[in-house]
């Protein structure tokens, strides 16, 4: 029996929580698709939504310490 099978995996940044900073996408046997990530140390799915508010963190975050740095330099 076919296994699904993980075919990429990317570090998650979160504001103000230490844990759960993976996401991976899995192909399943019949060729579907499905990204997981962890919450509170359990598995479960993301879906598009999640990945665009993480996105959006995540960009914050770097618009931030880019400005930050800049109050450094100059």
């Amino acid at each position: 029996m076919a296994k699904s099978k993980k075919i990429f995996e990317c570090r998650v940044l979160h504001d103000g929580w230490e844990m759960d900073n993976s996401a991976w996408v899995i192909k399943h046997p019949d060729g579907k698709k499905e990204i997981r990530t962890t919450n509170h140390g359990g598995e479960c799915s993301m879906d598009i939504k999640d990945i665009c508010s993480k996105i959006a963190e995540t960009n914050a975050s770097l618009s931030g310490l880019v400005k930050l740095l800049e109050f450094a330099t100059t």
